[in-house]
């Protein structure tokens, strides 16, 4: 309802709302590998008897995780942010490009 009353009549909006929303999406992958790598196990996928018996496990590869993670800072300097950039670039186009084809008829 908000994009098709709001946004959708507003042509540069519209356009650069659904470019962000599919460029965003490397970001949201890299966000959940980043969680994964800060806590060292996804929660609620590893299952209780595997987790309390590799308890000892767990902690020590977390501990020599946890020296190695890079910052969120470092992470939006790395090919993700020229992966957002250029997905951005290019869904924009292409929304252009429907909204010309769209004129001609």
């Amino acid at each position: 309802y908000l994009y098709t009353v709001h946004l959708k009549p507003k042509t540069w909006i519209k356009n650069a709302s659904c470019a962000a929303l599919v460029s965003m999406s490397p970001v949201t992958s890299g966000l959940a590998a980043w969680h994964v790598l800060c806590n060292g196990q996804v929660a609620g996928i590893i299952p209780a008897t595997a987790a309390t018996a590799s308890t000892a496990a767990i902690s020590a590869s977390a501990t020599a995780v946890a020296t190695t993670i890079p910052s969120l800072t470092s992470i939006m300097k790395s090919p993700l942010l020229f992966l957002v950039v250029a997905l951005f670039a290019g869904i924009m186009s292409r929304e252009i490009l429907m909204d010309i084809t769209d004129c001609e008829g």
